[in-house]
């Protein structure tokens, strides 16, 4: 019944997560992009792996920009698992064991499975 709690491990992504669209804020703002400065904020995934504990490893060194607003299609052969986990890792319902997903604070991340 004493299991471990996740709220502490979502409260230091929350804040890391905060402190780095910040100073993406600030370099954005430097550049004239003619929207407001959050829109130009991209979503990063970097550096990214993920290994579960039975040794599984998913993903290594995975590292992607997307532009907000750009429309991206996931595919990969049939390894429905990375899929899946790939979609949890963005939805932060888990962590990556490797490196970081960051998604700026104005936009809000919704996991449905």
């Amino acid at each position: 019944l004493n299991m471990p709690i996740d709220v502490p491990r979502f409260k230091q992504a929350h804040d890391a997560r905060r402190e780095m669209t910040r100073k993406a804020r600030a370099r954005v703002s430097q550049m004239s992009t003619g929207c407001v400065a959050e829109d130009a904020i991209p979503l990063e995934v970097v550096n990214m792996g993920m290994t579960f504990s039975s040794g599984v490893r998913l993903f290594r060194d995975l590292s992607l920009s997307v532009p907000q607003g750009s429309l991206v299609a996931i595919t990969q052969g049939n390894n429905v698992k990375a899929r899946s986990t790939f979609m949890k890792l963005l939805g932060q319902v888990i962590f990556p064991t490797e490196g970081q997903v960051f998604i700026p604070t104005n936009l809000r991340v919704l996991h449905v499975s």
